[in-house]
């Protein structure tokens, strides 16, 4: 059923899960490929058992949060702000989902902390114990989410009336007006769950400052731990700010005050997820060296230059991702406000600009100005680099390496019309410029398939005789 009529800060909400389903796709990703970097030697080395279930909670929440949000874009396209679960069934995925972050929220810092007592105390611990802890954390955290899920499935089926799309508040009603053995284990697991927070931060700041101690002293050397237990503490300390603004810690809130605190939660959780991996590859120097194993991105001659190409090659990766993803963000929210037209030609887009002056109109004409500065300014340093080849061609001092034609393979395209089929045939031409005139190309082509011939290449040659008749 739709339910239009709701709170703004039910459309705030909506608009924090945008970015909360980014973060969710890229740190799947990335942490993916983090599990399959830990898998090669999770057998021999004992930290890495922890990192591995680090990585697999935050696999899970990260599947559960990239799920939820796609299912609340899809639901308030059609329903607009539907609180709650629509039917039995959201119900019953929506309370998996509630399991899945209350169990790697629960395991994932606790892991943490105790790899980090095993690296505080110096002493090496053997790959057996580090299973052992890991495993009893995993289990322990998995009965605790467990019990808290079964006191919220009896709550709702039980106790509480159906009610899809609804922002009644029933559930803290029920808590407010009632005393009985569900209310009292529900106040037990939330009074358990308080304990365990301060627990848990009081651990982590008397480990961070052993840390600093120890820093101080120049018997340690950082190997990713302190940013991992920063990774859980920072986003739990942002979290707070929102809780404190709109509910003003009370005892019971209602829905519409929780709504923006919980999703700015998630998205603080999300963040802390898809930076591990990178704080791992920063300052642990064995997986550094299980990553150089794979692809031999460091050490060696040249090494510096490689890193140097490495960092500039992934900073313009990096900004393009988060000006394409603005971009489609802004536009995704866009079409929240257009009327449905499938196959229509009615430039729906185009009005909607032209007859609204808001936030998202400005935002809008402020990243085609970008985007046109931009591609100006490309063109502009394209003209100057390819004028200093001529030069440099002219004195003898360059060798042409295949630059200049990729240069030309982007820069001879016009901006309308045809355009898309010039920048596919571009793309196309690309890795044959780069085959005809990089010598360090050919060699590595060179040693695939031997096709220019190499040591023993003119012995293989067999030199024909005549036939004699």
């Amino acid at each position: 059923m739709p339910f239009d009529n709701t709170s703004i800060y039910f459309d705030v909400e909506y608009l924090i899960k945008y970015p909360d389903l980014i973060l969710s796709i890229f740190g799947f990703v990335t942490n993916l490929i983090h599990l399959f970097v830990l898998s090669l030697k999770v057998s021999t080395i004992p930290n890495f058992i922890f990192l591995t279930f680090i990585c697999i909670t935050d696999l899970l929440q990260l599947v559960a949060s990239g799920i939820n949000q796609i299912w609340a874009v899809l639901t308030y396209i059609e329903h607009k702000n539907c609180i709650g679960y629509m039917n039995h069934v959201d119900a019953g995925f929506k309370i998996l989902s509630l399991w899945s972050h209350c169990f790697s929220y629960t395991a994932s810092p606790w892991i943490t902390v105790v790899m980090a007592v095993t690296v505080i105390r110096n002493k090496k611990i053997s790959w057996h114990g580090a299973r052992r802890y890991a495993i009893f954390l995993v289990v322990a955290s998995a009965l605790y989410s467990s019990l808290f899920i079964l006191n919220t499935i009896l709550l709702v089926l039980f106790y509480l009336p159906y009610a899809p799309c609804s922002a009644d508040n029933h559930v803290q009603h029920y808590l407010e007006t009632n005393d009985n053995w569900l209310t009292k284990s529900m106040n037990l697991m939330g009074y358990i769950e308080v304990i365990l927070g301060i627990l848990w931060h009081f651990g982590c700041l008397v480990l961070l400052m052993m840390f600093l101690v120890k820093k101080c002293k120049k018997k340690y050397s950082e190997n990713g731990t302190v940013l991992l237990l920063l990774s859980f503490a920072v986003p739990n300390l942002l979290s707070c700010l929102p809780y404190f603004f709109f509910t003003n810690w009370d005892e019971y809130k209602t829905q519409e005050a929780l709504v923006i605190p919980n999703e700015f939660f998630s998205l603080m959780r999300v963040s802390g997820t898809c930076c591990r991996p990178f704080f791992i590859l920063w300052k642990c120097k064995d997986y550094q060296l299980v990553v150089d194993s794979i692809f031999d991105i460091s050490g060696g001659i040249g090494s510096r230059t490689i890193k140097g190409a490495k960092r500039y090659a992934t900073f313009t990766l990096v900004t393009s991702a988060l000006f394409s993803s603005f971009f489609i963000l802004i536009s995704i929210i866009i079409f929240q406000y257009l009327p449905y037209a499938p196959c229509s030609d009615d430039n729906h887009m185009q009005h909607y600009l032209e007859e609204n002056d808001n936030w998202l109109t400005t935002s809008i004409t402020l990243m085609s100005y970008i985007e046109a500065i931009s591609i100006l300014f490309w063109n502009f340093v394209c003209f100057v680099l390819l004028l200093t080849f001529l030069v440099k061609k002219c004195k003898k001092k360059y060798s042409e390496n295949g630059t200049v034609l990729l240069l030309l393979s982007e820069a001879l395209i016009i901006p309308n019309g045809i355009s898309s089929l010039l920048r596919v045939t571009g793309t196309c031409c690309r890795p044959f410029f780069i085959l005809w005139k990089c010598k360090n190309y050919q060699l590595v082509v060179d040693s695939i398939f031997d096709i220019t011939g190499g040591i023993g290449s003119r012995g293989n040659k067999v030199e024909s005789t005549p036939i004699s008749k």
